[in-house]
């Protein structure tokens, strides 16, 4: 039930629509957050449990610093204006 809260919490804020049990898209873009116990997020569509990676060409943000954290976002459109759906508290510069 956790993650069911965490989720509907993004769908309300970030918009798109649940596509499994942790993840939400929408056009351009994915949202992956790690299940409950975890420290980083997953696909469950893949075989592996590794964690979450950006593939090449594409824009990705993590929840927490150096590619960390229990939330991922995969950005995969060029030419939009994108929003990272949780607050920022520092720059990378």
């Amino acid at each position: 039930m956790e993650l069911q809260k965490r989720v509907d919490r993004y769908l309300a804020d970030w918009g798109g629509t649940q596509t499994a049990e942790n993840e939400i898209s929408e056009p351009g873009a994915d949202l992956i957050l790690a299940l409950p116990g975890e420290t980083v997020a997953r696909d469950l569509s893949q075989p592996s449990s590794a964690a979450a990676t950006c593939r090449e060409g594409h824009f990705c943000a993590w929840k927490i610093d150096n590619f960390a954290g229990s939330d991922f976002v995969d950005r995969y459109y060029c030419g939009r204006d994108y929003r990272i759906p949780w607050r920022v508290s520092r720059g990378s510069g």
